[in-house]
């Protein structure tokens, strides 16, 4: 039995807003923590810390100060994808709940929370303790818009974090491809209509 979408869960980087570039403060964080032997990967998604705290932890409380700044840097030129805003408008004027769910380090977090104000919540990695694709993290997400999973649409730009860890709780999910020409907008107008969703939800 098909079942229309009640409310849509958001990738955050690459989906909502613009990605940053994998050589950026963290990156040299992440060569100081194979240095001693520690999994950065894990370690910045899952731990609630500031970007000065994890160059301590690393043994390289010198970087703390030059990180910071061009962390901050670095966050202030995220921006929203284009149709990004006005389609989230049209979400909030129709009171339709969505969340964002993203793996995340603390540095990031603010800056979606900033440009991504009327979300129900974020189920952010360093906030939960888990990272996509492991299943708390989508069950956070799921409750934070307080629809049964079958009724969630989940998007995202990457096939195993976005598709296949959302569809495996229950979840709908649509992969956006912005390298291959998709919007926001494009991809889930086609994903409601396979979902029978009420029109509403499609601009």
């Amino acid at each position: 039995m098909r079942h229309g979408i009640k409310a849509i869960i958001f990738d955050a980087f690459g989906t909502l807003v613009t990605p940053v570039p994998r050589n950026g403060p963290y990156h040299e964080l992440a060569v100081a923590a194979i240095a001693v032997g520690r999994r950065f990967r894990d370690e910045a998604m899952t731990l609630d810390l500031p970007i000065k705290e994890f160059a301590a932890r690393y043994g390289r409380p010198d970087l703390a100060e030059r990180l910071e700044s061009e962390l901050d840097e670095e966050v202030a030129s995220v921006k929203l994808f284009d149709e990004v805003g006005p389609y989230l408008s049209l979400l909030d004027w129709r009171k339709v709940p969505y969340a964002v769910c993203s793996n995340l380090a603390q540095g990031y977090g603010r800056r979606v929370k900033e440009l991504v104000p009327g979300a129900r919540g974020y189920a952010m990695s360093y906030e939960i303790g888990a990272y996509k694709p492991q299943p708390e993290i989508y069950r956070a997400a799921i409750d934070l818009v307080g629809v049964t999973p079958e009724r969630i649409l989940f998007v995202g730009d990457t096939i195993r974090a976005d598709v296949e860890g959302p569809c495996a709780v229950g979840m709908k999910a649509v992969h956006l491809d912005r390298s291959a020409g998709d919007t926001l907008v494009s991809v889930i107008a086609g994903a409601l209509r396979d979902a029978a969703a009420p029109p509403m939800l499609v601009t």
